[in-house]
């Protein structure tokens, strides 16, 4: 007998909450009995969890019976894996249904729509298996991406030519940014200290903090100015270099890395920056045959192609129920890291910031340019900089493409994990900004800091005039249902 009956796992709840838009909804109805018949927008939604796509026609219409018999307004189709996380013993794995996006699974898919329509329910969809937005599909070309270096020093005068070395490659991606030189300084301190934070403010790793809840801290809806804000007493003379002393020497690198340049004299450091696939870059949690890469959410490019070979299919089956029994379009959150690369990033911060970001590059690896605190305000605009792309590349083009179709989005676009974005600004894109909550467990998220996560969304929709928030909620991991 098959101890895994085919059956959907509901694990998690989606609270839409939203005063303003259930009085407006009821109209004259009294705020008392509104409250006990709330219209279908003010109703709970289900985290409607397709455990490694193991689900039927059957499994499909008894779930969607039930959620309408007990109040439900709906649910958020949310193809998923997650069957062997576990804090305690381990699970096995439960038998694979059709791959996400398959010809079989897209069936299923219509079949939930068409009992979602004659139920009365409302469908959001989950545009993946999993999160992290990406897929089987997804190139290195349009994976996520950070930024790679290693340093050479040379003597001039004279000529020079010598191979330069190459900052770390994941899975065999690299590409060259800029091969840059400025001349050491004779008088820089020895025991100078780096910049303050400095890996954080240049988005190559998360903040740490002590004590046995610092990782959840360090990944999770963090005020970031403290961090950013900080740094060490400027002292006379630790600079690396002047920005207009740094010399872009790129047009003299040969192919596989050999600098040919007549240098001037004294000592000569060599940055060669490139370009690297991200540390935590593929997607998570998914079904069986969804694997892959996660997108580089900084390239409107990126996004498209993926839209185009995965979204656009699946919404030409819902096509009948655009609107009404499928309502909203969703992305979960942000679970990659650090990232800080796409290939337009040099010629955007021109655009966006005015000012050529290449002589001030240095600072990305670590370096001091001009003094601490101009090096500081070079980070900043990095960061406003891939904040602005994330929002203008991928959730404004999410919207608009959702929109064209007849749907609203409720992405989790605030993260909350350590990413470069401005979650408020991501978050106003959304027709409901989302987060979530997690319940208290012993071992995961057992303080409020690492549980609650609505603060930012509940902020954006009051400042951008956003009536409903929606929070994910009850969420555990493990303990929940082996307890």
């Amino acid at each position: 007998m098959n101890p895994y009956p085919r059956r959907f796992l509901l694990a998690v709840v989606l609270v839409f909450l939203g005063l303003s838009g259930l009085v407006r909804a009821a109209g004259p109805v009294s705020l008392e009995s509104g409250f006990a018949t709330p219209p279908p927008e003010a109703r709970l939604r289900a985290f409607w969890w397709w455990l490694n796509s193991n689900v039927t026609p059957a499994s499909i219409t008894r779930d969607l019976v039930e959620m309408k018999a007990k109040g439900f307004g709906g649910a958020l189709l949310f193809d998923a894996g997650g069957a062997r996380q576990a804090y305690m013993g381990s699970n096995d794995q439960v038998p694979a249904g059709p791959a996400f996006g398959s010809p079989a699974w897209r069936e299923l898919f219509k079949h939930a729509l068409r009992e979602a329509d004659r139920l009365g329910l409302e469908l959001s969809l989950n545009l993946q298996s999993g999160w992290n937005l990406g897929g089987p599909m997804v190139t290195t070309d349009d994976a996520s991406k950070k930024l790679t270096w290693a340093e050479t020093e040379v003597q001039g005068p004279g000529a020079v030519n010598v191979a330069l070395a190459r900052g770390a490659v994941n899975d065999d991606f690299y590409r060259d940014v800029r091969v840059l030189a400025w001349r050491i300084n004779p008088a820089q301190p020895a025991d100078r200290p780096p910049l303050q934070n400095y890996a954080s403010k240049a988005l190559i790793a998360r903040p740490t903090f002590p004590g046995p809840m610092g990782w959840i801290r360090s990944i999770s809806g963090l005020d970031m100015l403290p961090i950013f804000a900080a740094e060490e007493p400027a002292v006379s003379g630790e600079q690396d270099a002047i920005a207009a002393e740094v010399i872009d020497l790129t047009a003299r690198v040969a192919p596989d890395g050999t600098l040919a340049w007549d240098a001037p004299a004294g000592r000569w450091r060599v940055l060669r920056l490139g370009a690297t696939l991200s540390e935590l870059r593929h997607v998570s949690t998914y079904s069986e045959g969804w694997g892959g890469y996660a997108l580089d959410v900084l390239d409107k490019g990126a996004f498209r192609r993926y839209w185009d070979a995965v979204v656009e299919p699946l919404l030409a089956d819902a096509a009948p129920f655009a609107g009404k029994a499928l309502r909203y379009l969703h992305t979960d959150s942000w679970e990659v890291g650090a990232f800080n690369w796409t290939p337009t990033a040099l010629e955007e911060f021109r655009s966006r910031r005015g000012y050529d970001p290449v002589p001030w590059l240095p600072v990305i690896a670590g370096r001091i340019v001009g003094s601490r605190a101009e090096s500081n305000r070079f980070l900043h605009d990095f960061r406003r900089t891939l904040g602005d792309l994330a929002a203008d590349n991928h959730y404004r083009p999410f919207s608009a493409l959702a929109a064209k179709h007849g749907y609203g989005i409720h992405p989790e676009s605030g993260g909350p994990h350590f990413t470069p974005i401005d979650a408020l600004q991501c978050l106003a894109i959304g027709d409901i900004p989302k987060g979530e909550f997690w319940s208290e467990a012993k071992t995961h998220r057992n303080t409020d800091e690492a549980r609650f996560f609505v603060k930012q969304p509940a902020s954006a929709a009051h400042t951008s005039g956003r009536p409903l928030v929606a929070a994910e909620g009850f969420t555990n991991v493990g303990l929940h249902w082996q307890e």
